[in-house]
């Protein structure tokens, strides 16, 4: 009478290959994970520079002030309805906003970091 069934080298190159594809799919998680996290904090700060921008235009335009040097602090564009509250995560975050007047029409070249 034969005994149905695995031997145990059969079962262990069964597990060998389920770990092999195991590791090709955890990478390939791990890294689009990853690139799909570079892409959001991309795009996060660029929503971030974009609202501060239009903040130190609305304040160049309604108070003239000089804008040389001056710090913005996420919070603040929040606060002001120029981000929403999603946002809120980098409120203490400050941006740098350097602008320089370009021409004589009030028009403004912005340099902004975070």
């Amino acid at each position: 009478m034969k005994k149905q069934g695995f031997t145990l080298i059969e079962l262990l190159a069964c597990l060998a290959v389920l770990a092999i594809l195991s590791g090709i799919v955890l990478s390939n998680v791990y890294e689009t994970s990853k690139k799909k996290k570079e892409e959001i904090t991309t795009y996060q700060q660029k929503m971030i520079t974009d609202a501060a921008e239009a903040y130190m235009a609305d304040m160049i335009d309604n108070t003239n002030i000089d804008c040389t040097n001056t710090n913005v602090l996420v919070e603040k564009l929040i606060s002001d309805g120029y981000l929403s509250n999603e946002y809120g995560k980098f409120k203490n975050h400050k941006v740098l906003i350097t602008c320089t007047k370009k021409d004589s029409n009030n028009v403004y070249t912005y340099e902004l970091s975070l």
